[in-house]
């Protein structure tokens, strides 16, 4: 689903939510995702997948995002803007960024857009809670039934869960 470079990496944790982005009826998925070798002074990865007959495609991914994460009441070509915290990297007061869908994904990296004061929207993710690769390999079903499905837990060495 998403590239190598945070695959196996036990300090990887998650956050997600199921939403009507472009108000088809049908929910995708927004993913944050938080690790040791993919988050920088400016955040972490933001990812937002649609489901199809195959199962679930990346849509878009933007690495430079805090949460909350928002579901906001405004639009851009038609899907709902996605409010982000926009911080460090040397941003110098944070803010709540708004990300825009292209036509084709949401913006990647930072916006420089602030959502303006008193845009309604809903929280999405509050933070990421779930651990997606755990220290100790366990057998285990996800918490709180994930639209993924089962994860398996395993440390990323050979011969591991």
């Amino acid at each position: 689903m998403f590239s190598q470079e945070w695959s196996h990496d036990t300090s990887t944790v998650y956050g997600y939510a199921l939403a009507d982005l472009n108000d088809d009826g049908r929910r995708e998925a927004i993913v944050w995702i938080s690790a040791r070798n993919i988050c920088g002074t400016g955040g972490c990865k933001l990812a937002v997948f649609r489901k199809n007959k195959a199962g679930w495609k990346l849509l878009s991914s933007t690495a430079i995002t805090r949460p909350p994460i928002r579901v906001l009441s405004s639009k851009t070509n038609g899907w709902h803007d996605i409010g982000v915290i926009e911080a460090g990297g040397g941003v110098r007061e944070p803010y709540e960024g708004r990300l825009r869908f292209s036509g084709k994904n949401y913006g990647v990296g930072w916006t420089g857009l602030k959502v303006p004061r008193g845009t309604k929207g809903r929280v999405a993710i509050t933070d990421a809670t779930l651990l997606l690769f755990p220290a100790k390999c366990r057998k285990t079903r996800e918490v709180s039934g994930s639209v993924f499905g089962p994860i398996r837990a395993h440390d990323g060495t050979t011969g591991s869960c």
